[in-house]
C-alpha cells in the first residue's frame, strides 16, 4: 500500500509513503500515548493540580491532551481548560496566550473599574475593539457575584479578551468558550 505526501518546505512531485513508515508512526503515536498516560497518573496524584482533577487520571489525561490540541504544554492544559457541563472551556488569560502564540495580538487600551476596552490584530491586518462595561455586567445578570465585586477590572477584562477572541480569532480558539461564559 502506497499512500502519497508532499514535503512540507516545498511543492514538488509527491513522495510514497510505505506502510512500514506509516506502522512507524502509529508506534511513535501509541508511545507517545502511554507517555502522556504516566504522566496523567503522575500528576494526577499532585497538590499541582486544581482540586476537582486531583486522583481522577481520566480528567487529569482529557484535559492535557485537548490542550495539545490546542497547543498548550500539560501543566498549562490542567489550569487552563475548565469543564462546565461536559464542554471543555478555555481562561480568557489562555485564549490571549494561544492568540499571541498564533502571532496576533490582544491588548487593553483602557482599564478601569467600569471599563475595560481591547483591540484585537491578526498578523494579516485585520482589527476587532471590544468595550465590556459594568452596565454589560449587569445586564449579562453578572454584576453581583462575588468575583465581579471583588475584581471588577479583571472580570471586565476576561469578558473583553474573550468576546474579541471568539470573533476575531475563531482558527486559533476552535470556538471555545470562557468557563464565565458557561457558567
Amino acid at each position: 500500500m502506497e499512500v502519497e505526501k508532499l514535503m512540507p518546505d516545498e511543492i514538488t512531485e509527491p513522495v510514497p509513503v510505505t506502510t512500514n513508515e506509516i506502522a512507524r508512526v502509529q508506534v511513535l503515536e501509541g508511545e507517545v500515548m502511554n507517555r502522556m498516560i504516566k504522566l496523567a497518573k503522575v500528576v494526577s496524584q499532585t497538590t499541582m493540580v486544581p482540586r476537582a482533577d486531583q486522583g481522577k487520571v481520566d480528567q487529569v489525561f482529557a484535559k492535557i491532551m485537548f490542550g495539545a490540541g490546542l497547543g498548550l504544554q500539560p501543566m498549562e492544559s490542567l489550569w487552563s481548560i475548565h469543564m462546565i457541563e461536559g464542554k471543555p472551556t478555555l481562561s480568557s488569560a489562555a485564549m490571549r496566550t494561544l492568540v499571541a502564540r498564533a502571532g496576533h495580538s490582544i491588548t487593553p487600551v483602557e482599564m478601569t473599574d467600569e471599563k475595560v476596552t481591547v483591540v484585537g490584530k491578526r498578523k494579516d491586518g485585520a482589527e476587532l475593539t471590544v468595550t465590556w462595561t459594568i452596565d454589560d455586567a449587569k445586564q449579562a445578570q453578572l454584576w453581583g457575584k462575588d468575583n465581579w465585586k471583588k475584581y471588577p477590572r479583571q472580570m471586565l477584562l476576561a469578558r473583553a479578551s474573550a468576546e474579541c477572541a471568539r470573533a476575531l480569532f475563531a482558527d486559533v480558539l476552535g470556538g471555545l468558550y470562557t468557563e464565565e461564559e458557561l457558567s
